[in-house]
């Protein structure tokens, strides 16, 4: 009887419980595309050109999931920029800064550049600084939390997700410091154009996916009322059984 009882408070205990389990950052999934029940999106530009890549998102159906963010995603790969060809280094990973910032999350690096330094057009390599910049327009604000910092790898260090509330937009931009004049930040894509002077013969790279991560639906209140009835079922059962 104990046995029986015990079993019918945790099967109670459970399906209550899913209506608050996910009132913090938990994630069952991610990252996966496009978002369950599917997504619409369009994007327009380049993500290391002058102005961005800019997407906009939209289409969602909350039925079919509890919370959802979207991110960097974990699971493709690695997420990193360089302007000597290929993106081979770890120090050309993105790796997430913490910031106060409620709509961008900033990603850094830093790549080898291979070029010329006018007018004495001298042939230099430097180590330049990289950014990655993600530009949030919608309802929300960026969550930075343990859950969050404890996702990806070294390749692809999440850092920071955006909550879905409804139809939303995000700019990604690359960019870099020119190594001609410290502190001055241009599209990586402008400044390897502006400064390469075609030496050495290489190009740039960038690589970065975005992702959507999410909590499984919550029951219906519908559903939770057919099983606290099933396990109230149980426990007269169990009660007269009892009793004979």
């Amino acid at each position: 009887m104990r046995k029986v009882l015990l079993c019918v408070f945790l099967i109670v205990c459970l399906g209550l419980s899913t209506r608050t389990a996910f009132a913090g950052i938990l994630i069952d999934h991610g990252a996966v595309w496009p978002a369950p029940g599917g997504t619409s999106y369009t994007g327009t530009g380049g993500i290391a050109d002058s102005g961005g890549l800019t997407y906009a998102y939209s289409g969602f159906k909350p039925s079919e999931y509890n919370n959802l963010y979207w991110g960097m995603g974990n699971n493709w790969g690695t997420m990193g920029a360089a302007m000597d060809g290929n993106i081979d280094s770890s120090s050309e990973y993105f790796t997430y800064q913490p910031s106060n910032s409620t709509n961008t999350m900033t990603w850094t690096g830093s790549t080898n550049f291979h070029w010329v330094d006018e007018p004495a057009l001298t042939e230099k390599d430097s180590i330049v600084s990289t950014k990655l910049t993600a530009t949030f327009t919608g309802s929300g604000m960026v969550i930075c939390d343990d859950t969050t910092l404890s996702l990806g790898s070294p390749q692809a260090n999440v850092g920071a997700l955006w909550p879905v509330l409804g139809d939303y937009g995000v700019n990604l931009l690359v960019t870099a410091e020119d190594p001609a004049a410290p502190g001055t930040w241009l599209p990586m894509n402008y400044l390897f154009n502006l400064r390469h002077g075609g030496a050495g013969g290489v190009h740039t790279a960038t690589s970065f996916g975005g992702g959507f991560y999410y909590t499984e639906p919550v029951p219906e209140p519908s559903t939770l009322a057919l099983l606290s009835t099933g396990a109230m079922g149980l426990m007269g059962w169990a009660w007269r059984r009892r009793k004979t």
